[in-house]
């Protein structure tokens, strides 16, 4: 069988033949792939348009390469130039944006006058027909708000008309009178220039919540530390007076610890000097009687020894126990009437005291008191014991 080439391909040998393929084939795709990128360009640039369009920027012209877009057209201020290049960078597929816009002020839209209550500034953009209209406007406007608080974007340019046109004045303050102010100020300016003025401030009503949600908050803080301050401070003064009470309590006791053992040394003392005392007035009458006369209060003789050593032992007492009190008591036997003895027994101690205090005891030291035959010490059945019973005592009160 005999093999038949093409027509086309008859005259070519076989590496020809490849060749040939091999370059068609990019040629073929890069034909496509144009054609694809065509379409892609218009899509943009149609979306881009709209886009513009929506947002009220529709003033500027839109150039395609691929995916970078050139925007060209005239504009009266640098914020509509900047939002239309910040537009056209939001649409999905564009890549970079170039900028060959023109501003010029338009006779129309003199001026723009915007302010923010955050930083408290006034800016102007603009184009104005002379450096002395400039002046001329920012002097009247830094004679009501100061030219520290004005951000001078304007430019010069004989492309805006010399006169008419007008001023918008745009932005956000905080109450009625920052309004007041920042419009008298701009109002100023305008009729300086016979500008119409267009009024667009408004009251930033979320900054004054958020203000007044942070002075409500502070406050709220504010008397949260407050109310914490002084729970605070009441538990350190409770604190305080508890401590206070508490050592005073423990000083209290303390103090009346010492008191009690000094009192119950003191008694201690006291009873100890009383016994001591009291022992030596028994001693001293030990096996020793105080005699009178049958039946009267008359002391024998032969006793006045005795009561001057009586006498002797209770100053001595009286000196060591300055509150004690020496009684002297007088017994009988159980002879005669109860009345009777009773009434000797008190005659016969009051005979001892008058004795005791004509020789030195103190009067005010010594009392006396009759028993009579209540206190016997012995049985009144014999002489013996009526003997015994028939007695003068000293004891210490």
């Amino acid at each position: 069988m005999v093999n038949e080439r093409s027509c086309c391909c008859s005259g070519l040998s076989k590496g020809w033949w490849w060749l040939l393929t091999l370059i068609g084939l990019p040629l073929l795709y890069y034909s496509m792939l144009s054609a694809k990128w065509d379409t892609i360009e218009k899509d943009i640039q149609s979306r881009t348009i709209q886009e513009l369009s929506t947002s009220g920027e529709n003033w500027s012209d839109v150039k395609i390469e691929g995916r970078d877009i050139l925007l060209t057209g005239t504009t009266g201020s640098e914020t509509q130039r900047d939002n239309a290049i910040k537009i056209v960078k939001g649409v999905k597929g564009v890549r970079i944006v170039d900028s060959n816009i023109d501003i010029v002020a338009l006779k129309e839209l003199a001026l723009l006058a915007s302010y923010d209550h955050k930083d408290g500034k006034l800016v102007l953009e603009g184009v104005l027909s002379s450096q002395d209209k400039v002046d001329e406007i920012l002097k009247k406007l830094a004679d009501s708000i100061g030219l520290d608080n004005i951000v001078n974007k304007l430019t010069v340019s004989d492309k805006y008309a010399d006169e008419g046109g007008t001023i918008v004045l745009s932005g956000l303050v905080l109450s009625d009178d920052e309004k007041s102010n920042i419009l008298s100020a701009v109002k100023a300016g305008s009729d300086t220039l016979d500008l119409q003025l267009t009024n667009n401030l408004e009251i930033d009503t979320a900054a004054l919540k958020a203000i007044s949600d942070a002075k409500k908050l502070a406050a709220e803080k504010a008397e949260a530390e407050k109310a914490e301050a002084e729970k605070a401070e009441a538990e350190k003064l409770a604190a305080e007076k508890l401590a206070t009470e508490k050592a005073k309590a423990e000083a209290d006791k303390a103090e009346a610890e010492k008191i009690e053992a000094e009192k119950v040394a003191k008694m201690t003392t006291a009873k100890a000097n009383i016994n001591a005392c009291q022992t030596k007035l028994n001693s001293a009458m030990t096996n020793k009687t105080i005699l009178f006369e049958t039946n009267k209060a008359n002391i024998k003789d032969s006793s006045f020894s005795l009561l001057k050593t009586m006498a002797a032992v209770i100053i001595e007492c009286s000196s060591k126990l300055p509150n004690a009190r020496i009684l002297v008591g007088g017994h009988t036997d159980s002879k005669g009437s109860d009345t009777y003895n009773l009434k000797l027994s008190q005659r016969r101690a009051d005979a001892v005291k008058k004795y005791l205090i004509g020789i030195g005891v103190s009067a005010s030291i010594i009392s006396s008191k009759g028993y009579g035959e209540s206190q016997p010490v012995s049985s009144n059945d014999t002489e013996e014991g009526r003997s015994q019973n028939r007695r003068i005592t000293f004891s210490i009160r």
